[in-house]
């Protein structure tokens, strides 16, 4: 099966690049620093010492960008974590039908064969590595945020959708139940009543209001869920919710890839006078589970949280799991970063300015 399935890749990708080339299928956007001479091809290279501020041309047909790759370091962080935002947030919503495991290995599979795919849909840029890919889209997307994230969400979904098909068809999945169409993650339709599990009391609804919603004289006030169902979700241990269609893992799979990506933003603007070493240490600070934990006791969401009956109690990174839940379900209500990006600013503004002053 396997021969079979990189063997229609290899096609696959031979028919998609000779698209791109006839102009017919979304060739990768030019970042304003890299303008391509015609009939040139451009080769990428991370590794290479550096020479110039964002890099070199040579006199060769085939032009070279060359970049430090520890000044680039943030810039390639961004880089990642806009793949994988995009391709965790459609793989979720395309394949509503399956469980976060197999989710899970689609996109591991989508990373893997990434590289081809990026290469395949680009008509005049050439990567050789996978770092060189996250710096040059983490510099595209820098150079205009909000035109750019449009555009670079557009080629990403359109040419990774082919390669996540053919391992669809290619694979027999654990669970292959009816897909429900436009779910995206978790439903607000109609039909989502028919997959609930036990509802919220209305004494739960009042302890989440007093404890997280209204009592908030000192921290940044929590942007609020108003979806009842969801609300449901992101107080349910994992342990017990077993509907893979409306798993909080879902949520949690999603609300990872939200934080990744505006916590980088974030600190990219406040970093200006920061060096690009630091800025990469304080988004791995922030992101860790023990500071995710911080922010979750911070809004009392263990006193709601549903302890697993077994045990009693709750492991550590349960903490940091339902804060990731709770951005899962504020993007899925908001379809949007910038209340999420305002109130997580707020959330981390003493640490940034603690950094600063180091």
């Amino acid at each position: 099966m396997n021969a079979i399935r990189y063997r229609i890749l290899d096609l696959h990708y031979d028919y998609t690049h000779h698209l791109v080339l006839n102009g017919l299928k979304l060739s990768l956007p030019i970042s304003l620093y890299a303008k391509v001479p015609k009939n040139y091809v451009i080769g990428v290279f991370a590794n290479m010492p550096k020479q110039g501020n964002k890099g070199i041309y040579s006199p060769n047909r085939c032009i070279k960008i060359v970049f430090n790759k520890e000044e680039f370091k943030l810039v390639h962080n961004v880089g990642f974590n806009i793949l994988k935002f995009f391709i965790t947030e459609h793989l979720l919503k395309r394949y509503s039908q399956l469980s976060v495991e197999d989710i899970t290995i689609l996109k591991n599979f989508v990373y893997q064969e990434r590289l081809n795919w990026i290469n395949a849909n680009s008509e005049k840029i050439k990567f050789t590595s996978l770092s060189d890919f996250n710096i040059y889209i983490g510099n595209y997307y820098l150079e205009n945020p909000c035109k750019n994230y449009n555009i670079l969400k557009k080629w990403i979904i359109e040419s990774m959708n082919g390669v996540a098909d053919i391992y669809i068809s290619t694979h027999a999945f654990s669970d292959q139940q009816p897909n429900y169409g436009n779910f995206l993650i978790y439903c607000h339709s109609k039909n989502a009543e028919k997959h609930k599990t036990k509802d919220f009391s209305s004494m739960n609804l009042i302890k989440l209001h007093c404890n997280i919603y209204d009592d908030q004289p000192n921290i940044p006030r929590l942007p609020e869920i108003k979806d009842k169902i969801l609300l449901q979700k992101i107080f349910m241990p994992k342990s017990i919710d077993k509907n893979i269609y409306f798993s909080n893992k879902r949520l949690e799979l999603l609300g990872d890839s939200v934080l990744g990506l505006v916590m980088i933003q974030i600190i990219y603007k406040f970093g200006d006078e920061l060096s690009f070493k630091t800025c990469y240490l304080i988004w791995k600070t922030l992101t860790s589970n023990n500071h995710l934990k911080k922010w979750s006791s911070m809004y009392k969401f263990s006193e709601i949280l549903q302890v697993n009956k077994k045990t009693g109690e709750l492991k550590s990174k349960s903490y940091a799991d339902i804060f990731e839940i709770y951005l899962g379900c504020l993007y899925l209500q908001l379809n949007s970063f910038d209340e999420i990006e305002l109130w997580l600013k707020q959330l981390c503004e003493k640490e940034l300015q603690s950094f600063a002053l180091e």
